[in-house]
């Protein structure tokens, strides 16, 4: 799985004509980032998901470089224990892409789109809307996966005591669950909303049980 992002990186910053050597460090980090043993959700293959659904949807995506760079650098930086990560992610991915010589008009925007999945609320943007539904895509996943995905989540949260664990995942779950609707786009909405309130029902029920 390494090896496979390995060179969809390597093909990403080669059409975007960033910096070659500078990519390739970049590239390494971000790897080795991901590879962490506390990232049992935020790892690689969440990554290899999201570029699963970028590729399904490739087609209607107005800035593809923006949305993959963005995948990239979204969870950079992942500390269970710090409620900053998204602002931190994407001031270290400013660093980094200039560092690439990544034009600085990109190096914001992208910036722009990792700090907006701290609320997951919408920008009024087709391609903003498109990455945070992706980005919470697992939501709608069939229960099996879905289920391991909550237990991942749980692992990466294993030094908060259970019953506070419990207590604050199902308050966030019952805060997405009373949303008029789970997904920002129609087209999310269609495919994955109704399973993501079954699952979200039943980690809720789970917890609480």
């Amino acid at each position: 799985m390494r090896a496979e992002l390995s060179r969809r990186w390597q093909s990403l910053t080669r059409a975007m004509g960033a910096d070659r050597e500078a990519s390739q460090r970049v590239g390494e980090t971000l790897l080795d980032a991901y590879s962490g043993p506390d990232r049992h959700y935020h790892g690689l293959k969440h990554l290899e998901f999201l570029f699963g659904e970028i590729d399904q949807h490739s087609g209607r995506i107005s800035d593809l470089h923006r949305l993959e760079l963005a995948a990239w650098f979204h969870d950079w930086i992942y500390d269970t224990q710090r409620n900053d990560n998204e602002a931190r992610s994407a001031d270290t991915a400013l660093a980094m892409l200039e560092e690439m010589r990544v034009s600085p008009n990109l190096r914001e925007r992208v910036a722009a789109l990792i700090r907006m999945t701290r609320s997951h609320t919408s920008s009024g943007d087709e391609d903003d809307d498109l990455f945070l539904d992706m980005d919470f895509a697992i939501l709608g996943a069939p229960a099996r996966v879905y289920d391991q995905y909550a237990e991942q989540v749980r692992a990466e949260f294993s030094w908060v005591p259970a019953e506070l664990f419990d207590a604050g995942r199902a308050e966030f779950l019952r805060s997405v669950l009373a949303r008029k609707r789970i997904f920002l786009t129609e087209i999310y909405e269609a495919r994955l909303g109704e399973q993501a309130r079954d699952n979200i029902s039943r980690e809720i029920d789970r917890l609480e049980g």
